[in-house]
């Protein structure tokens, strides 16, 4: 066996056992040696792990650190070559006797604080070659490798298992403070919003109207940013469930709604049939409604206004434009940044969080978004999303019926 093909076994291996099977398999015919062992430093003593040799030897036995060759090639962090074993005292006799062993060599595996090493043995009295010995190095080398790229793997599989559970911690706690949020403010905004308007039905002064008025404002604004936090936190952190989606039929759904709420505000729609993708329905939902609200509320009262949704440039890309008040190319960049609103959007109402909400969502789906605008012209932003294969069996499927 060639020593390159050991090297890519080792290399293979995922445990410290399936290092050893390596050594065990391959270490005794290419050192060319009647048996060999992989020995490891286990606290004070030195443990034989497995062995390959025409008889049995140590595999499974404990010795003490300090009375067996293992151990004092170890500690010493030196290469060991014992071509009488009956001849060396650091050699427990008791030990050796009943074995085949005659000759030995003992490498570290690895340098500074040693805790393994393999061991070639010989049935002869025989003093290994300088071919054999750099052959022992060398397995000792790559092993030690293999060996560190292990601990260090497994230490980041502990870290990464640590680091999920805390943020699956951090993940609840948010999620508990949204439904607090929920809730609570909720209920605290609806009482500020009754009373405004219970003060707004009594004969008042000029003076106080205006300031209920102004209390009832405020009221609708907070509620308006609450509920957009809301959706941005359940954007970020909120489960996926992606499937095949008819995003055509969820498009005209919300502008449904949206010419029922602004029937005295015609606006031109068209939506693309067949735009089928492989999505979370109910965040995809978040996105779109955040998208047509905005070219909605920007179209209303300009001459032809017209909103489409599109097939983008890519069979995985959807388009949402309008011929708007639109926006400065070079400030596209900055409209999904949270709470940013452009000059041009200051006299329209809105919270700044819609559009970073839209990124949210599409990020979470491992697409992207960009903008292209032009100020009084209209906007449309494109829409990126992976590749579609579900997408696109559904829609021919579709075609067919």
């Amino acid at each position: 066996m060639e020593f390159a093909h050991i090297a890519r076994e080792l290399g293979d291996a995922e445990t410290d056992a399936e290092v050893i099977a390596v050594i065990r398999r391959a270490a005794r015919k290419w050192v060319g040696c009647d048996g060999v062992t992989f020995v490891i430093r286990d606290g004070d003593e030195c443990f034989y792990v497995d062995e390959d040799a025409i008889g049995p030897m140590f595999k499974g036995r404990r010795f003490p650190l300090t009375s067996c060759v293992s151990g004092w090639c170890m500690m010493n962090g030196k290469r060991t070559v014992i071509p009488d074993v009956f001849a060396d005292p650091r050699v427990p006799v008791e030990a050796y006797a009943p074995t085949f062993v005659k000759s030995m060599a003992m490498v570290p595996v690895g340098q500074g604080e040693v805790s393994a090493a393999i061991g070639a043995y010989w049935q002869l009295r025989f003093e290994p070659t300088s071919d054999q010995l750099a052959r022992l190095d060398s397995l000792a080398t790559v092993v030690a490798s293999c060996l560190q790229n292990i601990a260090l793997r497994r230490s980041l599989e502990r870290q990464v298992a640590k680091r999920t559970v805390e943020l699956r911690a951090a993940n609840t706690q948010l999620q508990a403070f949204a439904a607090t949020v929920a809730h609570d403010l909720r209920n605290l905004i609806q009482v500020v919003r009754s009373s405004a308007n219970w003060l707004v039905s009594e004969p008042l002064p000029d003076a106080q109207n205006d300031a209920v008025q102004d209390i009832r404002g405020a009221a609708d604004r907070m509620n308006d940013i609450t509920e957009s936090l809301i959706r941005l936190h359940f954007a970020k952190v909120g489960g996926l469930a992606p499937r095949p989606t008819d995003l055509s039929a969820v498009s005209e759904d919300i502008l449904r709604s949206l010419r029922a709420r602004h029937a005295a505000s015609p606006v031109e729609t068209h939506v693309e049939p067949g735009l089928v993708f492989t999505v979370d329905e109910g965040l995809m939902r978040v996105a779109l409604t955040n998208l047509l609200e905005n070219a909605w509320k920007f179209v209303v009262g300009r001459p032809g206004a017209r909103i489409a949704v599109t097939r983008g440039p890519t069979p995985a890309s959807l388009v949402v434009e309008d011929n708007g008040i639109g926006f400065d190319t070079h400030a596209a960049p900055k409209l999904f940044e949270p709470f940013v609103r452009l000059p041009s959007a200051s006299g329209y109402a809105g919270t700044g969080l819609g559009l970073a909400t839209v990124s949210n969502v599409i990020q979470r789906h491992g697409g992207s978004i960009r903008a292209e605008g032009q100020s009084g012209v209209g906007a449309r932003f494109i829409i990126e999303l992976p590749a579609q294969p579900a997408a696109k069996s559904l829609a021919a499927r579709d075609a067919r019926a």
